[in-house]
This record gives C-alpha cells, structure tokens and sequence, in this order.
C-alpha cells in the first residue's frame, strides 16, 4: 500500500513532539553550579499561532543569594516566573565610633539641657521614718534630696587635738588612690612631735567622735603591723591607728580610744550611712557632720582648661598609679574643635590660712574639690547645650563613676606624708579633671551642636562652699 506524503509528515511531528515531551517530564538532577546547567528544550508560541522549539534555563536554578536586581520576569515554556528578590539592606544611621569610652555622635542637634532638678521623694521608710530619695540620682556622688544622718549622740569635735579646733587635711574624700577612690578624710598630725608617753612604734592620741561599741573588723587585729590595724566604734573607722580598747567595750564620744602610727603623719577617719538602704561610704566633712569647725578660707583655682581629642588606646586605669601616664589624646585648640573632644581642667583647692605657716602648711595638700559645675552656652541665641553638676563628693564614686571618667590623664595625687619634706617641696599633687563626664563616658560630640563659637564656664565648689569659676571661649568646626 501506498502511503501519502503527508501522513509521513504528520507522523514526524508527532514523533519529534513526543521526544520533546519526555525530555521536558523526565526527572533531572540539579546541577551544582549555574555553569554545569545544560538547556531544557521547551515549546515557545510563535506569533503566527504555531509551537516553535526554544532551549531555555529553568527558573529554578537560578541563584537569588546577593541579587542585587530589581524583582524580573522570566519567560519559560508558556508560564511567568517571578525571581523574589531579597529586600536592599536598611540604610545604617551615621554613627563615628570611636575608642571606649565614646559618646555616640548623632547627626541631629539636641535640645537644650535643663539645670539639674531634684531627684524625686520616695515616702516615708516605714522602719526608720527617713526619706530614702530617688535610687538614681542626676548628680553621680550626691545625697538623696532630704535626707539626714542620725547619730549615737550630739557630739561634735575631731579624732586628734585639739578637738575642738581646726585642723589640716592630707587628703581629701573621693580623692585618688592605689586602690581606687579616698572612702574618707586624712587629717595631719605632726609626727616628729609625737605626744607625751606615746606607746613606742605610736605618735598622737585618737579619740571617739561618737559614742558606740568597739569592733575590730579581723580577729588577729592587734597582731598586725600598727600601720595596717584599723576599728570601728558607730558609723566611724579609724585606719592605720591601734586601739586602746578589747573588743566590744563601749566607749562615750570624746574618750581616748588609741593611738596614730608613728611615720603615718594622718589618721584615716571613714564614715558610713545607710543610702538607700545601702551601708554607704559618705564624706565625713558633709553639713550636719561631726568634724567641726572646720576652717577653709580660699576658694579652688581652675589654673587651666584643655582640649583633647579621643584617646589613642583603650585607656581605663583601675588606680591612681596609672594617672600619671598619659592616654595618647592629642591636644587641639580651643577656638577649632570637631569630632569628639575631651574638655579638661586642671584645678587645685587648698585649705588657705587654715594651712598656717612653716611646718604646719608642710603637713596640709591640695585636695579635691567638693563640686563641679559645667555649662555650654551659644552666645548667638543663648542655647545652652551642656549644663550640668560633673559630680559632687556626698558619697564614694566607687561603683557610681570609674575613676577615669573622673579623673584625667597625667593627674598626680599628693604626696604620702611620710615623704613630704623640705626638700620635696610642696606635699599636693596635681589633678585634671574631665569636664563633660557622662556615666562612664567624657567624649563631647561636637558634630552635635552647631559650627559657631560657645563659651565654656566652669565653676568648682568646696565643702565650706566657696567657689572658683573660670569661663573660656570655644569654637567648633566641623
């Protein structure tokens, strides 16, 4: 039989149609990469209405990880396959960042920074009846708004002779130190003068500020060396002194209770208070206290204010002994700050007449101011954007501001006493100060504010309160 052209034609299509069909059905192992896929044959349309076949890359082995195109449209065989490109990543705000400890630099100016308010009143503790105050307070080192210490008994006067009469500090509450931060005063006595019938190895006789118990805090206390022997009688520690009574005598304010080691030329008075509910170290200088008089004739000097810039490492001294180093911040003028600036001021406070004369104003050192008070104000407009108290030495800054934060690079703390001779000199350190201190951080961002100049004004306050102020201009540009 004869068979017609075209029916071979139309067998051939089919064949080649079924071929196509196979290949399109048939499973396939995904290849590993994009350059190992081989084409699939498909079907395409073709506009005058026929199939027409086409090799094509399957949509599904496209990549989509760090596509960076806009969402597109692939054509596949007759079906449109959408590729789900991943979102643009969020734009990262602005954001300098420096060496801890930073302040972060926004790119907005902020609003103007009220004076420091009181902290807000808590009730009435229902034990004591005291007023507790606010757990955090705005001013770091400062007593809660209201409250008041309670003693033994309405005693005042001082642990040396005369006890009623001034005397000299060597150091100085929340001054610098090996361990940290001064927990309280050192007031002088003149140890080439020790007291008649002084015990041998001992100086000048100590006596009860406030009526209490004797406690010694180590059972092996009058073992120890005398300068490491220290005792407690109420909310009062004697340090580097030995007591004349056992453990557990109770002694009224004002009765000899022991005596200065020889060669410590102080004795070492700490007081504590429950802040908070907290046994707190306080300055046993604070208004209402028992150490009086107490004579201080001459406001602190703010000899100098600098500018730096951040610190060149990570810089975090645990002690006084690391002061003295400095931190590798480079030094920039006063009339063109930008970036991050450290504002620092070096400042003395001494006791003035109350030092004396001769070897009495041998014994005293500069201590630390009580108080320091920082403001940033824009002449142009009168916009003030930094006010604020840096700190004040109401309670220990231990735990409350590192002593970093506090003090600044190349702070030397006075002299120990058994060194401060003739031929020493002068017994006071030197200490520089961080004016913009914030928490644990004293970096001023000056891309904060607006470019222009400022005027700086600095005021620092001791315990008698008087003050000493110094105002310097500035000028940022960034």
């Amino acid at each position: 039989m004869r068979r017609r052209p075209g029916t071979l034609a139309c067998l051939a299509a089919l064949f080649g149609c079924g071929l196509f069909a196979m290949l399109l059905v048939s499973p396939a192992r995904a290849p590993a990469t994009r350059s190992a896929q081989q084409p699939t044959p498909a079907l395409r349309l073709t506009p005058q209405g026929g199939l027409a076949p086409v090799l094509a890359v399957p949509a599904r082995f496209l990549p989509v990880r760090r596509v960076l195109l806009p969402p597109s449209l692939l054509l596949v065989g007759e079906r449109l396959h959408r590729l789900d490109v991943p979102p643009p990543m969020p734009p990262r705000e602005h954001r300098l960042h420096l060496i801890p400890p930073t302040l972060a630099l926004l790119p907005f100016e902020p609003a103007s920074i009220p004076s420091d308010a009181a902290p807000r009143l808590y009730g009435a503790s229902p034990a004591t009846g005291r007023r507790m105050g606010a757990p955090h307070l705005l001013t770091p080192g400062a007593l809660p708004d209201g409250f008041r210490f309670h003693y033994a008994d309405d005693y005042t006067g001082w642990p040396v002779a005369p006890l009623h009469g001034p005397h000299l500090l060597h150091g100085a509450f929340n001054d610098p130190r090996e361990g940290g931060y001064h927990f309280g005063v050192d007031i002088a006595v003149d140890d080439s003068k020790p007291a008649a019938l002084a015990p041998p190895g001992m100086s000048h006789r100590i006596f009860a500020v406030e009526s209490g118990v004797v406690h010694y805090p180590r059972s092996d206390e009058m073992a120890l060396n005398c300068n490491d022997r220290r005792f407690q009688i109420g909310q009062f520690s004697y340090w580097h002194a030995s007591p004349e009574w056992a453990e557990g005598t109770y002694v009224r304010a004002g009765d000899m209770i022991g005596w200065t080691c020889l060669n410590e030329w102080h004795v070492h008075l700490s007081e504590w208070a429950l802040v908070n509910g907290q046994r707190t170290w306080v300055n046993p200088l604070h208004a209402g206290g028992k150490l009086r008089p107490y004579v201080d004739t001459a406001a602190p000097v703010i000899r100098a204010v600098y500018a730096y810039g951040p610190p060149a490492a990570w810089w975090s001294p645990p002690d006084s002994r690391e002061l003295v180093a400095g931190d590798g911040a480079l030094t920039l003028a006063l009339d063109n700050l930008r970036g991050a600036v450290d504002l620092r001021a070096w400042i003395d406070d001494s006791q003035g007449e109350a030092a004396g004369d001769g070897e009495g104003r041998r014994l005293a050192a500069d201590i630390s101011p009580y108080r320091i008070w920082v403001q940033i104000r824009r002449p142009s407009d009168g916009a003030i954007v930094w006010q604020r108290n840096a700190w004040q030495s109401d309670l220990l800054l231990a735990g409350r501001q590192r002593l970093y934060a506090h003090f600044a690079a190349h702070s030397r703390p006075p002299l120990p006493d058994d060194l401060c001779t003739d031929t020493l000199g002068s017994c006071s350190g030197r200490l520089f100060y961080h004016l913009l201190v914030s928490d644990d951080r004293y970096l001023w961002d000056t891309r904060s504010v607006r470019n222009g100049d400022y005027v700086l004004t600095v005021r620092a306050y001791d315990i008698s309160g008087n003050v000493g102020e110094r105002s310097v201009p500035l000028t940022v540009r960034n």
